[in-house]
């Protein structure tokens, strides 16, 4: 299974024609074969941060649903208004480590559901017998600093207090 994380820096003026983008690939990304897990805009217009996320089974996958959705005529669309519209910040994506990558893409595959430490260290390790639970704030902290605009007041990768963590449903 491959997660495609994908970030977007919104110019503030921008943000309806990036909606309409985002609204036009939750269409065409499914029809074409990938597995829409959701586009995470900037929430209540106070950051410019947004994600897309989506899974599909294998490379020899990904490179068919790629070839279907040049074809696709809302995906082309979307590839025009891209060209047209330049409604993203250029800000490079840092390097996300094995571990950040596999905790962002469990937490994201499920967005909404509450993990605890527990269970993040059994998805990530296979079991907590050689870490502590607190390995994984570390972890999410790191995260934080590479994808929240701002790590103190995040938006997409919540604490549950008392719980654990979760990925900020649509």
């Amino acid at each position: 299974m491959i997660t495609c994380f994908i970030r977007y820096e919104i110019e503030p003026r921008k943000a309806d024609a990036f909606a309409e983008y985002a609204r036009n690939w939750g269409q065409a990304i499914p029809r074409c074969g990938a597995d829409l897990i959701g586009y995470f805009g900037p929430h209540e217009g106070s950051a410019t941060t947004a994600y897309g996320v989506y899974s599909i089974a294998s490379l020899a996958a990904y490179e068919a649903y790629r070839a279907r959705l040049k074809e696709d005529a809302l995906g082309r669309e979307n590839f025009d208004l891209a060209r047209r519209e330049v409604f993203v910040h250029d800000r490079p994506v840092p390097q996300l480590t094995y571990v950040e990558f596999e905790l962002l893409r469990t937490l994201a595959s499920h967005a909404g559901r509450v993990y605890t430490r527990e269970q993040l260290l059994q998805a990530l390790w296979g079991g907590s017998e050689y870490r502590e639970p607190r390995t994984i704030d570390v972890h999410v902290r790191h995260l934080r600093e590479k994808l929240e605009r701002d790590p103190h007041e995040p938006e997409f990768i919540l604490t549950v207090r008392g719980v654990g963590y979760r990925f900020r449903s649509r």
